[in-house]
């Protein structure tokens, strides 16, 4: 926060009586410091991967985690964090033991950052379900953790978008992945030891398209949304700790 009123500050300073000019400027200005703050992230992120392969192992309960999305197609399609990724993204089998793995991780310095809880009063299954946790390291290596339910020969993941009705800010859109089910074996990442899907190239063709080995500039706010159902009747809350 100081960071912020010192740059504002700044560029009053700069341009008092130009706001074409102090927009240009702030702009530029954020520009280089999220670019900084990115680079640390690419720098933290192989450190973070092995401390957490670390904890899995020693983990003494019964879980099931596993590479997932942007970081499960950097590492088949580059061996490594894709280079404009700005978070590392696993999968989670739902199970009695997951909010327990999140607080073991919030112990050995994976910060609990914020998690997503979907409301729905017409579907008990997803009634308080908690989709996604995002957990911190170091501070910049941001983590997410999504949680995957599995109905017979199908898993389902949950993502959410900023709600459409300003006058409810908190309720966030519900959107659905379904996919094949799949099971899980054990590769190496940047040092570490962890479980992807045993199907990664079909896997990854459903979410991203047949041509995901074609790299592509992504965005979480314009992703291609034709393998996501919106589910109705349902919205989701977010957590910030």
């Amino acid at each position: 926060m100081k960071k912020f009123f010192e740059r504002n500050f700044f560029i009053s300073l700069c341009h008092p009586f130009n706001r074409k000019k102090r927009r240009e400027l702030r702009y530029n200005i954020n520009l280089r410091y999220k670019n900084e703050i990115h680079q640390v992230f690419l720098e933290k992120s192989p450190k973070a991967l092995l401390k957490l392969s670390e904890l899995i192992n020693n983990y003494d309960k019964p879980i099931k985690v596993w590479l997932e999305f942007g970081t499960l197609l950097g590492y088949y399609r580059e061996n490594g964090i894709i280079s404009h990724d700005e978070d590392i993204d696993f999968g989670i089998e739902e199970s009695e033991n997951v909010h327990d793995f999140i607080c073991y991780l919030n112990r050995n310095g994976f910060k609990l950052s914020k998690m997503y809880t979907i409301k729905s009063q017409e579907n008990s299954c997803l009634e308080d379900f908690i989709a996604e946790y995002n957990v911190k390291f170091e501070q910049y290596v941001s983590i997410d953790f999504f949680v995957f339910k599995t109905k017979n020969s199908k898993k389902y993941s949950y993502h959410f978008d900023e709600p459409i009705d300003k006058i409810k800010p908190y309720k966030f859109i519900v959107n659905q992945i379904e996919m094949s089910d799949f099971g899980l074996i054990e590769g190496n990442f940047l040092g570490g030891k962890f479980f992807t899907p045993h199907n990664i190239e079909k896997h990854l063709s459903s979410i991203y398209g047949r041509d995901f080995m074609t790299p592509k500039k992504y965005s979480y706010q314009d992703r291609d949304k034709n393998n996501e159902i919106v589910l109705p009747h349902c919205y989701a809350v977010k957590k910030d700790f």
